[in-house]
């Protein structure tokens, strides 16, 4: 069986809490002895996060070589951002989800519940 594949889409404005939490839940189960890799990506450089920490330079999607089974995780985003004409994805971002999901990829959306988080701002 080959390694399955874990891939983060780094949102602009990204929730840290958010994508901390599911990232820290595969390192563990790496630690634990589970054969998989973990990359984060983007379809955009220079990458700041909702309470304004620059990330660095992520991979570009584009990169990524998924297959059946493997995951792509979306991290969720500061709200005002998700609601902003700031936000307009390019095509051939959608077209690499939808894409990914038809080859058997596993597509999640990473997002907070009021009823299960903290949000101050809710």
């Amino acid at each position: 069986m080959s390694r399955a594949m874990i891939a983060f889409l780094v949102l602009p404005h990204t929730n840290l809490l958010d994508m901390a939490g599911a990232s820290q839940v595969f390192s563990e189960a790496k630690y634990h002895g589970i054969d998989l890799g973990i990359e984060y990506c983007s379809f955009e450089n220079g990458i700041i996060s909702s309470s304004n920490l620059p990330l660095g330079k992520l991979q570009h999607y584009k990169k990524l070589k998924l297959k059946k089974g493997d995951y792509i995780f979306i991290g969720s985003a500061d709200i005002r951002y998700i609601f902003s004409r700031e936000l307009n994805p390019d095509v051939a971002l959608l077209n690499w989800i939808t894409t990914s999901h038809s080859k058997g990829v596993n597509v999640c959306a990473i997002c907070k519940k009021p009823e299960t988080t903290i949000d101050w701002r809710t």
